[in-house]
């Protein structure tokens, strides 16, 4: 008995996710029964019972006028380029900025529920010198301090948490002021590129990192993934799984 009851409470709460979570925002009440439609067909005859009540609560409440929130990578951008400023002025390098991956939100137009930065101090730029034996060799080495930036919709301030690393940096990295391409315009570019329509709310990874030598331009990585709604219907397609390299000054695809 006690097992149905959970069994049900999980599909009922999965339900209850697709339709806050999947975008759709504003709806009325029959709209609300055509996004449960899908699921319902796979429920038994307690499970739907147990659909109808929480429908019936959704249509009289405001729950389903909730917002998709999420940080905008530009927001966070402008706190990071203020703090590397602050912090390190004319030596202000970046090593790779990522955006969180959080259950239950979908990364999509340049927004995600957590950003992570890695800014560099330099101390030392090491040239590159060409070589086919080390392949570190053809990269130009930065080395110096890092600290580690995250934003997260979770902080109660909303505002930055930042760390020292406590070893010295010794790696690859980008001036900041090459960054002309935000997040969410290299994923029109990608999507572009791949001749992908985005149907509501898409899940991709966002991911900032100089690309191959001879210099050091930042690129942005990114990946589209299964999105929330697509995961709890069990719809996933090979088309919801790629990569593409935009580069962050020119906004041209990487081949």
């Amino acid at each position: 008995m006690k097992k149905e009851y959970y069994k049900t409470m999980a599909l009922v709460l999965c339900a209850f996710l697709v339709l806050v979570l999947s975008g759709c925002s504003k709806k009325k009440g029959s709209d609300i029964d055509d996004e449960f439609a899908e699921i319902e067909k796979k429920l038994s005859p307690s499970e739907k019972k147990s659909l109808e009540e929480v429908k019936k609560i959704l249509k009289k409440t405001d729950t389903r006028r909730v917002e998709l929130k999420g940080i905008s990578f530009d927001d966070f951008w402008s706190k990071v380029k203020q703090e590397g400023q602050k912090w390190a002025g004319d030596k202000f390098y970046v090593a790779a900025i990522n955006a969180g991956n959080v259950i239950g939100f979908d990364r999509h137009g340049g927004l995600a529920a957590s950003w992570k930065a890695d800014i560099i101090k330099c101390e030392e730029i090491k040239e590159p010198r060409p070589s086919r034996i080390k392949r570190s060799d053809n990269y130009t080495i930065y080395k110096g301090r890092k600290k580690i930036i995250t934003m997260s919709e979770k902080a109660k301030t909303g505002g930055l948490i930042i760390r020292d690393d406590p070893f010295p940096f010794y790696g690859r990295a980008f001036d900041p002021k090459k960054v002309k391409i935000s997040p969410k315009e290299a994923e029109k570019i990608a999507n572009k590129h791949k001749g992908y329509t985005p149907e509501g709310f898409e899940n991709y990874d966002y991911e900032l990192k100089p690309i191959d030598p001879p210099d050091d331009t930042p690129a942005w990585r990114i990946g589209k993934r299964v999105n929330l709604k697509k995961t709890l219907e069990d719809k996933k397609a090979a088309s919801d799984w790629w990569n593409v390299k935009v580069n962050a000054e020119t906004g041209q695809v990487i081949e």
